[in-house]
């Protein structure tokens, strides 16, 4: 099968002990601990914008996240990470890996934006904050990296400065948009805050507001055959733990048609791709490209049409 190499990042290690462009242990790590927070932000990227799927879809496959290095370049010590991407089965056509590409995009312009004092990509994961601040902080007070990223403009220094601003974001408390579904099991309608409790053990404050209560009581009222799916500001601890819904923009109601509701169910689309991705490569190529027009013939023996 045909494959092609995708540049996803270029990192540069500055210092002494980088002058001979060679990568110790130490530096290897801090290349393992970028590739873990580029496949995590990639995940998280992908159920934030799902609040409704527990599990990633069959075709979020690992190596859509799995950047490889392929060679050193010198000037102090230049590692180019890559992804290495199969053509479809039959054809010339490259999927780019864009799930690792708006990862790396998502770091650099996190770091962009601390540099310039503006605010935080509303895409990135707030959770993860913690986990990007703290890449390269094994290295020296004399030694930097340098992040580069296909479509960026230039190399972004990452200072140890730099890493200590970020980090004030991960230890204080942050704001952001969330849609969750759930069940309201308890509602107070003077103070305009109910309980949202996405299963059995989870629940949430939401204050919403007055022109909101009719759709709220009855919710409560039906709450054995009737689910929320509220949106709004979501209030979340340091640690990225959702506490409370504020400034609620939308609640909709979603019957459960007696059956339990259960928010993180499989979609028929990702049951339908996880099959689909168990079938062979070669099986896919057994089948006839006008089967849709001559299924009688393939399955009954009639001419073709």
């Amino acid at each position: 099968m045909a494959k092609r190499w995708f540049d996803v990042a270029e990192i540069r290690f500055e210092g002494m002990r980088f002058d001979e462009h060679a990568l110790d242990v130490k530096a290897l790590r801090e290349l393992t601990n970028f590739i873990d927070i580029v496949a995590n932000i990639a995940k998280e990227v992908w159920r934030n914008s799902h609040p409704d799927k527990k599990q990633l879809p069959a075709h979020f496959k690992e190596e859509r996240v799995r950047l490889s290095l392929r060679s050193i370049k010198p000037g102090s010590a230049i590692a180019p990470l890559q992804i290495c991407v199969d053509a479809e089965p039959g054809t010339l056509e490259y999927e780019e890996p864009l799930e690792a590409q708006e990862s790396v995009e998502l770091i650099y312009d996190t770091y962009a934006a601390v540099e310039k004092g503006i605010t935080l990509p509303t895409k990135l994961p707030k959770s993860l904050i913690g986990a990007i601040s703290s890449w390269g902080t094994s290295l020296s007070e004399d030694e930097h990296l340098h992040l580069s990223a296909p479509g960026r403009p230039r190399s972004l220094s990452i200072t140890p400065k730099l890493r200590e601003s970020l980090k004030s974001f991960a230890d204080s408390s942050y704001n952001d948009t969330v849609e969750i579904v759930g069940e309201i099991l308890e509602a107070d309608v003077r103070q305009h805050r109910f309980q949202l409790w996405r299963d059995g053990q989870t629940k949430i404050l939401v204050e919403f507001k007055s022109e909101q209560e009719g759709r709220v009581t009855s919710a409560l009222h039906e709450h054995l055959s009737m689910r929320v799916r509220v949106r709004g500001k979501g209030r979340h601890s340091p640690a990225g733990k959702l506490e409370a819904i504020h400034d609620v923009q939308e609640i909709t109601t979603l019957p459960v048609d007696g059956e339990q509701y259960d928010p993180n169910a499989k979609s028929i689309e990702d049951a339908i791709a996880e099959i689909v991705a168990e079938i062979p490569a070669e099986a896919w190529g057994k089948v006839p490209a006008d089967g849709s027009v001559n299924v009688d013939h393939y399955l009954y023996g009639t001419p073709k049409r």
